[in-house]
Order: structure tokens, then C-alpha cells, then sequence
């Protein structure tokens, strides 16, 4: 075997296991935020009795007031249930044990960022990162991106748990309640299907 070929066996073993990485911290990172959903599924659940009951209650009185005030009732009611959800899976997102946490954040940095992004970290979570954090984030992204201009900064502004990525005036928002806020709209279709029998067409 030539010089050339084992140099394009190692570049190949090489990609193949930036590939697995990246795989990994996808999965990984798709599972927490999938837990924390399915904590929040389960919430709903254990309310359905209430909540079908007080909905009852809501539709009988709100027929002597006309359709449009019975729409708002229950649109009310909907948005009391979604909020108090993906509070709880805000909550379950941002107490995460410290290991938990900074391997959690380590693996999503590593998936979105390209290697030349300011990462922005809320000061409260230095410690629980770690001092040693920047130096291995920034590892972990050059193994998978080969570039090695990521910068990373903690402030003062409360993010809520998570990050920024900052380049040339763009910001890529991966902070937990932006998280919960992409939730938001799958979560209303299945508490729609699951208490008020809407259909995938939005109709009763």
C-alpha cells in the first residue's frame, strides 16, 4: 500500500469519526429536549380529568354568552394549560444536574456551531460549566469543524439557561426558553387533538 493511500485511509477514518461524533451529539441533545417534551406530555395527561371537566363547565356556561365569548374562554384555557407545560419543561431543562448540564451544552455547541462564532454563556453558568469549559468546547468543535475562531464569552444577561452563537451580526438563539418557544406550536396541535378532538386540519 502507497503513501498516498494511507493517508487517504486516515482522512477517511477521520471524517467517519468526526460523522459519529456529531451523530451522537445530535441524538443525545434531541433526547434531552424529547424527555423534557414527554414530562410535559405527561403533565397533560395526569390533568386531562380536570381539565375536560372544567371545560364542560366553561362550554355550558359560555353557550348563554355567544360563540365568539365561549372561543375565548377555551382559547384561554388552552393557553393556561401550554404555559404551565412548558414551564415545567423549561424548569426540567434549566435544574439539570451540573455534569448533566455541561455535557448536554458541550454536545449542542458542538452540533451547531461552524468554528468562528462568538458562544455567548450567561456568567451564572460558569461554575456550573467548569473552568476548563472554554478550553474544551473549543476542542470539541475544532475536532468536528477544523477551525479553531470560536470565542467564548460569558455576560451578565440572563439567557435562561443554553447560549448564543454570534457571527457577522447574525445570532443563532439555542437558549432553553427558545427552545421551549419552537415547542410551542406542536405542543398546541397535541393538546388540541388530546383534550378538544381536533383534528390534524384544525377541525372539531
Amino acid at each position: 500500500m502507497g503513501l498516498s493511500d494511507i493517508i487517504r485511509k486516515i482522512e477517511e477514518k477521520s471524517r467517519q469519526e468526526a460523522d459519529d461524533i456529531l451523530s451522537s451529539a445530535r441524538r443525545q441533545a434531541e433526547e434531552k429536549i424529547a424527555a423534557a417534551r414527554s414530562e410535559g406530555e405527561a403533565l397533560i395527561k395526569r390533568k386531562r380529568e380536570d381539565t375536560l371537566k372544567m371545560v364542560a363547565s366553561i362550554e355550558k356556561t359560555a353557550r348563554g354568552r355567544g360563540e365568539m365569548k365561549a372561543r375565548q374562554v377555551m382559547q384561554r384555557t388552552k393557553a393556561q394549560i401550554i404555559d404551565e407545560v412548558l414551564d415545567r419543561c423549561l424548569r426540567e431543562l434549566q435544574e439539570m444536574p451540573a455534569p448533566d448540564y455541561r455535557k448536554f451544552i458541550l454536545e449542542l455547541v458542538a452540533s451547531q456551531a461552524r468554528g468562528d462564532e462568538e458562544l455567548v454563556l450567561e456568567e451564572a453558568d460558569k461554575e456550573r460549566l467548569g473552568e476548563d469549559f472554554p478550553e474544551v468546547v473549543s476542542e470539541k468543535v475544532r475536532e468536528r469543524t477544523g477551525k479553531t475562531g470560536l470565542k467564548v464569552v460569558f455576560e451578565r444577561t440572563p439567557l435562561g439557561g443554553g447560549f448564543l452563537l454570534r457571527s457577522g451580526g447574525i445570532e443563532l438563539d439555542s437558549t432553553f426558553p427558545a427552545i421551549m418557544r419552537s415547542m410551542r406550536d406542536s405542543l398546541e396541535l397535541f393538546l388540541a387533538r388530546f383534550l378538544f378532538g381536533v383534528n390534524e386540519d384544525g377541525r372539531v
